[in-house]
């Protein structure tokens, strides 16, 4: 019997799992792969949206190393439908989203809007200034300027909060 089980189970296909289903389901319901193809074709045997949710993927769950090693003993192979061996060096070096990040991030955003029902007819926003004391003259976030609570000549770190409103979802 156990040889019979063990013969059975060795042609089985076993990928460790983690987070990928929750993470993959998550940028597949957000269309990250078909937007990012939709401002980046490419005549390349794989997609760069598939290119960019395995960086994702990998970026969400490993050190980005050895990607070709990591995707291999994924189930992502199976999803995608791409052999491990696709997601080589020099593919992943040619995947250029940079130019087209603006448009890809508000693309992805307004799906996630329309996805989750979050109600945008009315925005609140809310800025405040905090005033500190100490060495900040090499921080990005700490300078001088106008805020309406706190002196010009005093350093300071602005704060900006957006919120929508609670109800009924359109």
């Amino acid at each position: 019997m156990a040889q019979i089980v063990e013969w059975l189970t060795a042609s089985q296909v076993r990928y460790p799992l983690g987070a990928l289903p929750v993470l993959h389901t998550l940028l597949e319901t957000l269309q990250i792969r078909q937007i990012i193809n939709r401002h980046c074709p490419t005549q390349a045997d794989v997609d760069q949206g598939t290119v960019a949710i395995v960086l994702v993927l990998n970026r969400l769950m490993l050190p980005l190393y050895q990607i070709t090693d990591w995707v291999g003993q994924t189930v992502l192979v199976a999803v995608l439908g791409v052999p491990a061996g696709k997601f080589n060096d020099g593919r992943l070096g040619r995947t250029a989203l940079y130019p087209h990040l603006g448009a890809i991030w508000l693309e992805s955003v307004g799906v996630g809007l329309q996805k989750t029902g979050v109600d945008l007819s009315v925005i609140f926003y809310d800025v405040t200034a905090f005033v500190t004391h100490g060495r900040y003259a090499e921080s990005n976030l700490i300078d001088f300027g106008f805020a309406h609570n706190t002196p010009n000549t005093k350093r300071k770190r602005k704060l900006g909060l957006v919120a929508g409103r609670r109800g009924q979802r359109h």
